[in-house]
């Protein structure tokens, strides 16, 4: 007999809100056999199950939605409309100096600005570490929009007991299509964040394939350019310097070529910078300085009486071992000190006088100068006049050579100007016992106003390109009946 238990019996156990039920027993339509259906409650089980399903899509700590929600949201929503990828700098520093905690707590305050600044329609997430994102239906230009206020928004301070945090931010876009596979967004997106980091911060960037081949080309140099010294796969060219009086070159400028088997000839301006960053500048520098000077002793013995210079940063020329460093180098490759000519750029100067936690740097970049003069090398700034205090430095800079600028030469129909302004430079450059070139001459119009304001020396593609040592030695032979090694 089938017993079934009265349901007061239960009181007390709360509310079944999930049950599962199964039955076991032969067919019950079959007379004579038993059916017994067994129910329990699974409201537990469940919960869990929920909660473990909602944890792989959300970020624990500000309560979006994480990666993986956000690929959820992206393949399940909108058919057009753009992805949003925020970068935030900054957090680092703060958890060092303020614990953890701290940095914690400005994620989750990131997490709710970004909560209230977006519409309902969007999905605002958190990427990890100091990354979030925002999928939007909205347009370019609104999505736009959109990015340049979240990130006014979340480089605001971060009020915090005993503590004011401040955040820098910028943001990749890239459009979201029909059907387009949600992961390529976000690469795309990635990939357009990526390339803020060198404009700066708050700075927005829209995804296109001149992006991706920009970055995926400064991925190569990374990854190859320590690499290059050892590989043989530097250069140098020479650009001729020419008394602008004859005609006669007198010096030349050596300029570093990456000669990449697959990139082709890398220039200075791409090398440098990534050098830098990498670390590995200063092997650079030493295998310029060596090149050049090998290659200026060469030409000194068959004949060739010229001098050379070599471009180097601020942070090189302030090293404790840059003097010495240059003085091996004369002596190794047996070149007069005069021979030698080593510049820096301007804008390098500006930065490190301006920024009060590089000071030391100009104030050793001051004394490593007066120390190169001191052993006969001369010493230049180049790109010379377009600083904002540009003669404030020829009074405290020990300087053989000034090189102007092309920026300085106004333009065209504003040359009598651009010759009023040269003309001073040289004539305080005169009184200071410093020479001054004009560099970047591209034009007739250029060498004319040079020229005129009485500069001696000039250099630039109107006279002639960097060339490689064989085209430059063709060069000066075609003079050699006017050589000179002066200024």
């Amino acid at each position: 007999m089938h017993r079934v238990p009265r349901r007061d019996r239960y009181r007390g156990f709360g509310t079944w809100r999930d049950t599962e039920w199964r039955r076991t027993g032969p067919d019950p339509t079959r007379p004579g056999w038993s059916l017994v259906v067994h129910v329990r409650d699974v409201s537990q089980h469940r919960d869990l199950a929920r909660t473990l399903r909602q944890n792989v899509f959300t970020d624990r700590l500000t309560s979006l939605p994480n990666r993986d929600g956000l690929r959820r949201a992206g393949e399940t929503g909108p058919e057009s409309g753009a992805l949003i990828v925020i970068g935030l700098y900054g957090l680092t520093g703060i958890s060092d100096l303020h614990g953890a905690e701290l940095g914690d707590a400005v994620l989750v305050e990131a997490a709710r600005r970004l909560r209230t600044e977006v519409g309902g329609a969007d999905v605002p997430a958190r990427l990890g570490d100091s990354r979030f994102a925002v999928l939007t239906e909205r347009g370019a230009v609104q999505a736009h929009l959109l990015a340049s206020r979240l990130l006014n928004l979340l480089s605001a301070p971060y009020p915090a007991p005993g503590a004011r945090a401040r955040l820098s931010a910028s943001a990749g876009l890239a459009d979201v299509a029909e059907d387009a596979d949600f992961d390529e967004v976000l690469r795309r997106a990635e990939l357009a964040l990526r390339a803020t980091r060198h404009g700066g911060t708050a700075a927005v960037e829209w995804y296109d394939e001149a992006v991706e081949a920009r970055l995926l080309r400064r991925s190569a140099i990374e990854q190859e350019l320590p690499g290059a010294v050892g590989q043989n796969q530097l250069d140098l060219a020479y650009q001729p310097i020419v008394e602008l009086g004859s005609g006669r070159p007198v010096g030349a400028e050596a300029l570093l070529r990456w000669r990449h088997p697959t990139l082709g000839t890398v220039p200075p301006a791409e090398v440098v910078p990534i050098a830098r960053e990498l670390g590995v500048l200063p092997e650079i520098g030493r295998w310029v300085l060596h090149r050049a000077c090998r290659q200026l002793s060469s030409w000194m013995r068959e004949g060739r009486e010229l001098f050379v210079s070599v471009n180097v940063s601020a942070a090189e020329l302030a090293a404790p071992h840059f003097v010495a460093a240059v003085t091996s180098a004369l002596e190794t490759h047996l070149v007069p000190p005069s021979a030698l000519v080593v510049e820096v750029a301007e804008p390098q100067l500006v930065a490190a006088r301006q920024d009060t936690a590089r000071h030391a740097t100009f104030e050793d970049v001051v004394t490593n100068l007066a120390h190169l003069r001191a052993a006969g090398v001369r010493t230049a700034v180049d790109n010379f006049g377009i600083g904002p205090t540009s003669l404030s430095h020829l009074r405290v800079l020990p300087l053989d050579l000034l090189k102007i600028d092309r920026l300085v030469f106004a333009p065209e129909g504003q040359n009598g100007q651009a010759a009023a302004i040269i003309d001073v430079m040289v004539k305080l450059g005169g009184q200071l016992g410093i020479q001054v070139l004009a560099q970047g001459l591209e034009t007739r119009a250029d060498l004319e106003v040079a020229r005129a304001a009485g500069c001696r020396l000039g250099q630039g593609y109107l006279l002639s390109q960097p060339v490689p040592p064989e085209h430059l030695e063709a060069y000066l032979d075609q003079h050699r009946h006017q050589r000179t090694g002066e200024f």
